[in-house]
């Protein structure tokens, strides 16, 4: 959990969400869940998809090459990772990540902008 996060008001959960879907187990990570890499790997164990939502709300949020914990996480858990990142300019702010999805082996799809909508797709074998 990140100091902005805790200066809103937002405290940790303590369950991991996890879901059965026909295509198998998915989970969901919310932002900075995935900085505390003992609950990212609890939530991935067992889990086709990963879906991670990030924000990266403020301007001095650091810049970032790639996308190393997402990769980690793929790669250590044997799972997918659907990074989704906010997009667009805020207060003149332009976020500065690119969504993603990982698998084991590294990155699948990566959106080509920062700032425009785009659909990611990336076939999931059956056997994770």
């Amino acid at each position: 959990m990140t100091s902005e996060e805790k200066s809103k008001g937002l405290t940790p959960g303590e369950e991991v969400l996890s879901l059965k879907t026909e295509y198998g187990y998915v989970t969901v990570l919310i932002c900075a869940d995935i900085l505390d890499m003992g609950l990212a790997e609890k939530a991935a164990q067992s889990k086709a998809i990963v879906f991670l939502p990030i924000s990266l709300t403020t301007p001095q949020h650091p810049k970032v090459k790639g996308h190393p914990l997402t990769e980690e996480l793929a790669k250590k858990c044997n799972t997918y990772v659907a990074k989704v990142s906010r997009i667009g300019v805020e207060g003149g702010v332009k976020f500065g990540v690119k969504s993603v999805i990982i698998s084991p082996e590294g990155v699948v799809a990566e959106a080509s902008s920062e700032t425009e909508e785009e659909v990611l797709c990336a076939e999931i074998p059956s056997q994770l």
